[in-house]
């Protein structure tokens, strides 16, 4: 278990040099104006992969053991790797005048977070967001077997739910991204999440459930995007990997903090009173 343990812990390292690296490909290979119609475009391509992974891995997993399947998951990433190989090369963004430590990196890049309002307030809501996820991600399974009082294998249907909201919410968005500003979008992604939140924590159905979590799947799109257009149209293209690198870490960093106590809080608490608290922390 040491080694899965210290997989996870390099596979989730590599991850965030990965993603400013992705972003500042948008902001390098993209106008302006196409950003969010771009974002959008990604991200149902995500999402559609989201939903089949787990189900072409728990099929190669029954059909040919786990060996095999690991093996098919680092022959993906080898694969993954060599189709970025046939991007542009890199051009020069900004002239680099000297050498620069990574503290002063650090320190330029929280300047330039805190000098611009609009990422500012983006701090905050990955803040924000970041507790709300991380109160209610573990507690999942429970609403599934005391609150719905079923099997913890129907866990998967919500998982599915709320899958196929994120492919609809990312077509959804990819036709009206020209029209609708990324604040907006970010917005009403927030307040969809809030009330899908707040509706799983009170529901003692299965359905009012799946629907919730088909609402919350919906709506994720509307904020991945609008973060990441925000990000885009008000970063400079030298400042990318380091804005990433200090909001990421507020909404991992937050999430991280109400996981390690959510089972705390749900002794003391109901799961009620939790998702209705993270529906708060949305609003």
């Amino acid at each position: 278990w040491h080694v899965v343990f210290f997989a996870t812990l390099i596979s989730a390292i590599l991850s965030q040099f990965s993603q400013p690296s992705g972003m500042k490909l948008f902001k390098m290979h993209l106008p302006e104006e196409q950003m969010q119609v771009g974002m959008s475009v990604y991200q149902t391509v995500f999402a559609i992969f989201m939903v089949l992974g787990p189900i072409l891995g728990t099929f190669s997993f029954q059909a040919f053991g786990i060996n095999l399947s690991i093996a098919i998951t680092g022959t993906a990433f080898l694969l993954s790797a060599a189709a970025l190989t046939f991007l542009p090369s890199d051009r020069k963004m900004e002239e680099e005048n000297g050498t620069t430590s990574l503290l002063s990196e650090m320190k330029s890049g929280v300047k330039y977070v805190l000098g611009k309002k609009e990422l500012s307030l983006l701090g905050l809501c990955f803040l924000a967001a970041g507790l709300g996820i991380g109160f209610i991600q573990p507690l999942s399974i429970f609403l599934v077997t005391e609150q719905l009082g079923l099997a913890k294998e129907n866990l998967q249907w919500l998982l599915t739910a709320n899958g196929i909201g994120m492919i609809l919410g990312g077509a959804v968005v990819m036709i009206f991204a020209k029209t609708v500003a990324p604040q907006r979008l970010l917005a009403f992604g927030m307040v969809g999440n809030a009330i899908g939140f707040a509706i799983m924590g009170l529901s003692v159905n299965l359905w009012l459930t799946l629907g919730a979590q088909f609402l919350n799947g919906l709506m994720l799109p509307c904020i991945q995007i609008g973060i990441n257009t925000m990000i885009l149209q008000r970063t400079e293209a030298a400042f990318i990997g380091r804005v990433n690198g200090i909001l990421s870490p507020l909404f991992t960093g937050s999430m991280v903090l109400t996981m390690s106590i959510a089972g705390v809080l749900k002794e003391q608490f109901s799961l009620v009173a939790i998702f209705e608290a993270a529906a708060v922390l949305f609003i």
